[in-house]
């Protein structure tokens, strides 16, 4: 039995939802991105290999990190846009 990658399948369904259109409307784009898509480490751009594997910056919640130890090295510069 083929089993499919998280990415395979994000790639399947995001296919369908632009052929339907079937948008939640209430959604903006970055809302729509944060939900359906693997995210990168902010620091190391290591991607994730599985969807809500990394964890969202606490205060702003627009970046995500692989570990404590990227987040602690990208604070500095992170903190000047959070």
């Amino acid at each position: 039995v083929n089993s499919l990658t998280d990415k395979e399948i994000m790639t399947l369904i995001m296919a369908q939802v632009q052929m339907e259109g079937a948008v939640d409307a209430s959604l903006d784009r970055e809302e729509l991105k944060k939900k359906t898509a693997l995210q990168t480490c902010a620091h190391c751009s290591k991607v994730e290999e599985a969807m809500m594997q990394f964890k969202a910056c606490q205060r702003c919640q627009r970046v995500h990190y692989c570990g404590k130890d990227c987040q602690k090295k990208a604070w500095k510069k992170h903190k000047k846009k959070c």
